[in-house]
């Protein structure tokens, strides 16, 4: 790292960088659709070629020297000295795989460094163009999760590759498919579905800049909304609710109660439109619910998501299983169950031990502070999307299996990416949000 920045052409770096980043994010919906439709049997061969293009990205910033000698950077080659010290501990120690550590690595350390620079790469201009492409992803993938909600099980858009029944395909209820887009399981679209959701809610608030047309923004919207009615997912579901009761009440503290009710009044439109086309769908999800309203009881899920279970707590080990060793990555290297550690927090704890608990507290306390941050940005910028993003990546940190499924740990980190770059632009310009002239900015 270098205390100054070299002096180069921003401008080009700036762009290369923003295609790095967008590569990476194709990559990520993409590659269960190559391993779906085409050629199965190469998740690892996938997600190493994505991990190489994010290593080659980190070893591009610290040759153009984006990295400086700052507390940011300070703070993370710390975290990377920790984890990887006490990983290689625990491998001398459990003798385990030694793979498993650098999976361990991959896990805990590596995207952190590419959300990082993001922050020094990308600015409002980048991240303007980012987000535009963003959104229009939903219309080739909505148009998709459509046509696989209308067609049965067995249908080759619904299979695996060299798949001949309709075996391992999930279904909500009464034979209706769960449907997963370009991802090879549900949960791979619930998490793209939620990457956008901030973002779709800034484009309903009308700050969004212009480089969309209206008739886009409402095909945007619509398919969106019906991918999230067709998933089938109670995550999804729950989450884009959430999301919007945070829309409605940040809109409200910035005295926007225009836009709350013109939302609501086609929000009931809306409702009906898809309740009279996706009838199905609609019951078949209502009844998702009930069942599962009857086997646990979500207030507790919730804590046990977020905190932990007992069980962890009161086998506590301070010195780990090893990091990355409860990692569904880890399976190609161990054969382990893992039902013990399906919530993030529990996996955690299992693999790192002390240094797992001191994970979970670094991210309780970032957690905290970029939410009080980003709501005073949107105070002061009379802009919904810092707070709105912040209670993204803050759900993705505290709940969401991060360093135990790949497309959910891909997702995360592309997030806090875009989160960096919303809090450095957001600070740098907040002056300039104010004026009518500035709707084209971030």
């Amino acid at each position: 790292m270098s205390k100054n920045k070299i002096k180069i052409d921003e401008g080009k770096s700036n762009n290369f960088f923003k295609r790095l980043f967008l590569i990476v994010f194709f990559f990520t919906i993409l590659e269960g659709a190559v391993r779906k439709w085409f050629i199965q049997g190469y998740d690892v061969q996938l997600i190493l070629l994505r991990d190489g293009l994010v290593l080659y990205s980190i070893f591009y910033g610290f040759n153009k020297r984006f990295f400086i000698k700052n507390w940011k950077e300070n703070i993370l080659l710390l975290w990377t000295i920790l984890v990887t010290v006490w990983s290689f501990l625990q491998f001398l120690i459990n003798d385990f795989n030694p793979f498993i550590t650098l999976v361990g690595i991959r896990n805990w350390v590596l995207y952190f460094w590419f959300s990082l620079l993001c922050f020094r790469c990308l600015g409002k201009k980048e991240l303007d163009s980012i987000l535009s492409i963003l959104l229009y992803t939903i219309i080739p993938i909505g148009i998709l999760i459509i046509y696989q909600h209308f067609m049965p099980a067995g249908h080759i858009i619904n299979k695996q590759v060299g798949s001949t029944t309709a075996e391992g395909i999930f279904t909500v209820a009464f034979g209706v498919v769960r449907t997963a887009g370009t991802f090879t399981f549900t949960s791979g679209q619930v998490q793209y579905l939620a990457f956008l959701t901030p973002i779709i809610f800034y484009l309903m608030s009308g700050k969004y800049n212009d480089s969309i047309s209206q008739i886009s923004k409402i095909i945007i919207l619509i398919l969106f909304f019906i991918s999230i009615a067709l998933s089938g997912s109670r995550g999804a579901i729950m989450n884009s609710g959430f999301m919007l009761l945070m829309f409605f009440l940040i809109s409200l503290r910035l005295n926007k109660m225009k836009n709350i009710l013109s939302y609501l009044f086609f929000g009931l439109i809306f409702i009906f439109f898809i309740s009279y086309f996706f009838d199905n769908a609609i019951e078949a999800t209502k009844f998702r619910f009930q069942e599962a309203s009857d086997s646990d009881l979500i207030n507790n899920r919730i804590i046990g998501i977020i905190f932990g279970s007992s069980e962890i707590w009161s086998n506590f080990n301070l010195f780990g299983e090893g990091i990355g060793i409860r990692s569904k990555l880890s399976k190609i290297f161990i054969n382990t169950d893992f039902r013990d550690a399906e919530n993030e927090t529990n996996r955690i704890l299992y693999e790192g031990g002390l240094v797992g608990f001191l994970f979970i507290l670094i991210k309780f306390i970032f957690s905290i502070i970029v939410l009080f941050k980003c709501y005073k940005i949107s105070i002061n910028t009379d802009d919904i999307f810092p707070f709105l993003y912040s209670v993204y990546v803050c759900l993705q940190l505290l709940m969401a299996q991060i360093t135990g499924q790949v497309t959910t740990h891909a997702f995360t980190f592309l997030g806090l990416g875009i989160l960096f770059v919303i809090l450095k632009s957001y600070e740098n310009n907040k002056n300039n949000f104010d004026s009518k002239d500035t709707r084209a900015n971030i």
